[in-house]
């Protein structure tokens, strides 16, 4: 059955047949005229919104229905998570054409309400718009930090340290295989699916507001550099990137050694790693990366300084400046 013929009240009707119960801060959710949220005493409200379209932020025939879904409200996630938040409820607007099949839009949004279920969010509501266009997928993440505790790009200061969380690189070494057409390969899958589910780091964000020590942060969805650039910007420095501690998986040097590849340059301008970048000063440094390590398994490598200045230097092994041929996504650069 196609959209046009189901009709937009019966598909509203089959997504709440299939939502959960509204539960925790989601006191209202699908079929009201707006949602209703519950406060949580002492937090402060973080709402973020996102935007992907067919064609610009992905090709339908290397993404299964739920996995466009999933990929777009997870992007939105990793932002509640650079700010140190807990993400609540997802709103979804879905623009589709009314000769999609009613399944078809029905596993985009339940890859979306499952991807925020997995960070204990629920789906709240939405709305369906019918084009002639691509396929569209807009969102908006809430969700609860501590009241004046949230992380943010302007708090860093010179003589603190630059950190990163995982590794960089995946996702373009991913999107590379998918555009090079070695999928099959055992690295590329790995990369492949770095690509199409990121991974927000909400825990090591909540973690990073806890511990008091870390000023500024942002996730890195434009690319290293240019993510690097916001907070220098932001906060009025400079940052210094050492090249040689940047992190990178081993599958993204193996898809780089394949494809004839620098993969610094995926790592530094990729984009869309969805790593957390931030700064703390020196005396923290040791502990939240022991902890970062303990308490969540995942690595926090340091790669820089926040200076006085303006502007992010990368710093090869010889002191020399390294600059990748491309910064960094701009989306209408790219457009």
């Amino acid at each position: 059955m196609r959209l046009r013929e189901a009709g937009e009240l019966e598909f509203i009707r089959m997504l709440r047949l299939d939502a959960r119960q509204a539960s925790g801060p989601i006191a209202l959710g699908i079929g009201d005229d707006a949602a209703v949220l519950t406060p949580e005493r002492g937090s402060s409200l973080l709402l973020k919104c996102d935007a992907v379209v067919e064609g610009q932020h992905f090709r339908r025939e290397w993404f299964a229905p739920a996995e466009i879904g999933a990929r777009a409200a997870l992007s939105a996630i990793s932002d509640i998570a650079a700010m140190g938040g807990r993400p609540v409820a997802l709103l979804l607007t879905l623009l589709i054409s009314s000769d999609e099949e009613v399944a078809f839009a029905l596993e985009v949004v339940h890859g979306a309400a499952e991807a925020c279920e997995a960070f204990g969010a629920g789906l709240a509501g939405g709305e369906t718009v019918a084009t002639e266009g691509p396929l569209g997928l807009d969102v908006i993440v809430a969700g609860f930090v501590p009241a004046g505790r949230e992380l943010r790009r302007s708090a860093a200061r010179p003589g603190d340290t630059l950190l990163v969380t995982g590794a960089l690189g995946d996702s373009a070494a991913g999107l590379a295989s998918l555009r090079g057409g070695i999928a099959n390969l055992p690295a590329a899958q790995h990369v492949i699916s770095r690509y199409k589910r990121p991974q927000p780091r909400v825990e090591l964000g909540r973690f990073l507001v806890e511990s008091g020590a870390v000023r500024a942060a942002i996730d890195i969805s434009d690319g290293l550099l240019r993510d690097a650039g916001h907070l220098a910007t932001e906060s009025g420095v400079a940052i210094v990137v050492e090249r040689d501690a940047v992190p990178v998986s081993p599958e993204a040097s193996q898809m780089a050694q394949t494809l004839d590849v620098d993969p610094l340059v995926w790592a530094a301008s990729g984009g869309e790693d969805y790593e957390l970048l931030f700064t703390a000063p020196v005396d923290a440094v040791p502990g939240l990366i022991s902890e970062a390590r303990r308490r969540f398994g995942l690595p926090v490598t340091r790669i820089g300084n926040v200076v006085e200045g303006e502007g992010v230097r990368v710093r090869d092994a010889d002191g020399s400046d390294w600059a990748p041929p491309v910064e960094g996504w701009d989306q209408f650069a790219r457009g």
